[in-house]
């Protein structure tokens, strides 16, 4: 995929979501949360920051995972004599 390819469809990805922003924007919906609730919340609002919370709850939740298997990749070239983290690639003149 071209760079010109993927930045088109990341300018018009932003378009659509500015659209239905812009669109549903007087649409309100009440948010109820066990503790409080939140009142005329509008509704993009409401899309765009369940996406974002989700976002980070993925990146927390795979965290952990994703270390754990640079730490086996990490120990399995080291034994493979792949990546040596005692050697330097970078000598000192002195």
């Amino acid at each position: 995929m071209s760079l010109g390819l993927k930045t088109a469809a990341g300018a018009l990805a932003v378009i659509v979501l500015g659209w239905f922003a812009y669109a549903h924007f007087d649409q309100a919906v009440d948010i109820n949360l066990g503790l409080f609730e939140l009142r005329n919340v509008p509704l993009p609002l409401v899309i765009y920051g369940s996406v974002i919370v989700g976002m980070l709850v993925m990146v927390a939740v795979g965290l952990r995972s994703d270390m754990r298997v640079r730490e086996v990749l990490k120990n399995d070239a080291e034994e493979a004599g792949v990546f040596s983290s005692s050697s330097s690639s970078v000598q000192s003149d002195t």
